[in-house]
């Protein structure tokens, strides 16, 4: 019988035949297929275990983590940049589906817990340590023996030659060791998903993320004594079909990561709620409190004339063509434009991020270009080399086609 401790994350040094033997399992686990053709995510995996076995688990904090091995500066903002959590949770989803499958069920199991850093080892089956392993430490007892893992008969042969080579294992191991961690320090981390670097302030959040999602219409935008219920259902309640497949496709991304979230009607959002985290604004002339946020960025929604809606430089106020006439006939239209934003907002201290057409289209088009990693590839790039850029502003075109919008086209960027 296993005793609980077996399965509990140890604070002091594991013992050299159970290191090996972890050890041995994690080289199997990196040569899968689940993470074979990644850079970051082994490297990631191999510290946590190398520095639970040494008994410094309880130094893996994500500062730390976020220092030693993605190379950031000590001072660096674990919220607006949560590469250790999102890094973490996709090694977690990995381990996961490799012992999901039949062939791996048996084998001894590493895994990261929910809110953990640190990995835990469960040996399925008892293990019988090779006699050279404990030579190092005073005979043991029948009672220390009986808390020993076994050899496992499932072991490969040259895992179990390996083990039988003990002194030049260890001296291999330290080799690994000091290489990985001149690896740590000179890789670049461009393996990153581009969606994931564009959502990175948004995902692994342990708050909900709140959407804030836009309201047509500018009458009452709270009940009040007198409201009747088609009031209610049309006016403070009404959300459109265009806004509503935006959120659909943010959600997705939301979901995808494991990330809570809140909805609410920018007709039913306070100040206070903006300022309990990060917020997401889906729409744009819909959406009031979109409006509010992008009076400190470069390009802004502006009317220009009766119902003509134009996206404005407000640097350069160079003339150009992303005018959109809210008055045109709707099947006549052949264009729509839309802004995507991600910036710190000066009222509230938060990150947010804009999602708004100047019609709906143009949000549908914006909504699918933040889902798609094609699209956010050169976005997501910049982002990547330059740790000092946190902000970025884009400027979206799309072509109208029976009245559904085709591929968005990037017109302008600004990043700071």
């Amino acid at each position: 019988m296993q005793t609980s401790e077996r399965n509990q994350p140890k604070q002091n040094a594991w013992n050299k035949g159970e290191s090996e033997l972890v050890l041995v399992q994690l080289e199997r686990l990196l040569a899968s297929h689940h993470f074979k053709l990644s850079k970051k995510y082994p490297i990631l995996l191999r510290y946590l275990v190398e520095k639970t076995l040494c008994g410094e688990g309880h130094l893996l904090k994500e500062r730390t983590i976020g220092v030693e091995v993605f190379d950031r500066t000590p001072d660096y903002n674990t919220a607006d940049d949560p590469v250790v959590r999102t890094t973490i949770a996709e090694i977690r989803k990995r381990i996961a589906q490799y012992y999901h499958e039949d062939t791996h069920s048996n084998e001894l199991r590493i895994e990261l817990t929910a809110g953990s850093y640190i990995p835990e080892f469960h040996f399925s089956t008892p293990l019988q340590l090779p006699p050279h392993a404990n030579s190092d430490t005073t005979e043991a007892t029948p009672q220390s023996e009986a808390a020993s893992p076994t050899f496992n008969s499932e072991l490969p042969t040259a895992a179990k030659q390996r083990l039988a080579r003990g002194p030049w294992v260890a001296l291999g191991l330290l080799l690994l060791v000091l290489g990985s961690f001149g690896a740590w320090k000179a890789w670049q981390w461009y393996t990153i998903s581009p969606v994931e670097t564009v959502w990175a302030p948004f995902i692994g959040s342990h708050s909900p993320v709140l959407i804030c999602i836009g309201r047509p219409g500018s009458k009452a935008s709270e009940d009040t004594r007198d409201t009747t219920l088609l009031d209610h259902i049309n006016q403070v309640n009404a959300l459109t079909y265009d806004d509503v497949m935006a959120l659909l496709d943010i959600t997705d991304i939301l979901r995808a990561h494991a990330q809570s979230f809140l909805i609410k009607s920018s007709a039913k959002t306070t100040f206070s709620d903006l300022q309990e985290g990060s917020t997401i604004y889906v729409g744009a002339l819909d959406n009031t409190w979109t409006l509010r946020a992008m009076k400190s960025l470069r390009y802004q929604f502006d009317e220009v004339s009766s119902g003509k809606i134009q996206i404005t430089d407000h640097r350069d106020h160079k003339q150009n063509d992303w005018i959109v006439d809210q008055n045109a006939v709707y099947p006549n239209l052949n264009r729509d434009y839309a802004i995507i934003a991600r910036f710190q907002n000066p009222e509230t201290d938060k990150t947010v991020m804009l999602v708004g057409g100047i019609g709906g289209d143009g949000t549908k088009a914006a909504a699918k270009f933040l889902a798609r990693p094609g699209d956010l590839k050169e976005i997501a790039a910049k982002l990547q080399n330059n740790h000092n850029l946190k902000n970025f502003e884009i400027v979206l075109g799309t072509q109208l086609i029976n009245g559904s919008p085709g591929p968005p086209r990037v017109l302008a960027t600004e990043m700071w």
